[in-house]
């Protein structure tokens, strides 16, 4: 726009006419915003990249949800366009056509990706695809079963409520380990089955040697 304004009187018009549109409509621009633009990823930076095929099933995921998105943001544009031809012909049809271009994609991200566990923050492929994956899945929960499992073991060895105290979490730095509140801290702190990671205001976080494994 600074290096190339635009300079054609009736484009520079019709772009005010469609500003004053949303001026006037204050209700409508909170909603497009707070409840549909605001949570839209950075396009042009995932667009990147997915050319430099530097992307990840996170990025995928996040551009499903935001096609995911549309309708609910065109239903809003399509109560301005009632008022002017400008909205229809500048965004409805553009939202129309978009949202055909990404059912196939939509389908491709339901058909590939374990939603289920991309609800719990993890990105996986589902294990359906390959028996190899299919395997690594049943090892992965496994895994989390025994994790869960001295979790248990855990709460009841330090005399916690299950599920309200201690916590499991999980890092890159560190992997799975408990954490506790420094309020708790006083029940680990001596106690030689445990190694504390860390300690912050945040809390104490701290592993045994079942987690370790």
């Amino acid at each position: 726009w600074i290096k190339q304004p635009l300079i054609d009187m009736n484009a520079i018009k019709e772009r005010l006419d469609i500003v004053e549109i949303f001026v006037q409509n204050s209700e409508a621009r909170q909603i497009l915003y707070e409840d549909h633009l605001r949570k839209m990823p950075d396009f042009q930076r995932i667009s990147t990249k997915f050319q430099t095929k530097k992307s990840n099933l996170q990025d995928m995921y996040k551009v499903y949800v935001a096609v995911t998105k549309l309708p609910g943001l065109k239903e809003v544009i399509d109560s301005l366009s009632q008022d002017s031809s400008l909205i229809e012909e500048n965004f409805t049809k553009d939202l129309s056509e978009i949202g055909k271009d990404f059912e196939k994609y939509l389908q491709l991200v339901e058909t590939t990706l374990d939603l289920d566990r991309v609800r719990e923050g993890r990105f996986l492929v589902k294990p359906e695809f390959d028996e190899e994956l299919n395997e690594m899945r049943q090892e992965l929960d496994d895994l989390e079963s025994k994790i869960q499992r001295t979790l248990k073991s855990v709460e009841s060895e330090l005399g916690l409520d299950s599920g309200k105290v201690l916590k499991l979490e999980h890092s890159a730095l560190h992997g799975h380990y408990f954490r506790l509140t420094m309020k708790d801290e006083r029940i680990v702190r001596n106690d030689r089955s445990f190694t504390i990671i860390e300690s912050n205001k945040s809390g104490i976080k701290f592993r045994n040697s079942k987690l370790d494994l």
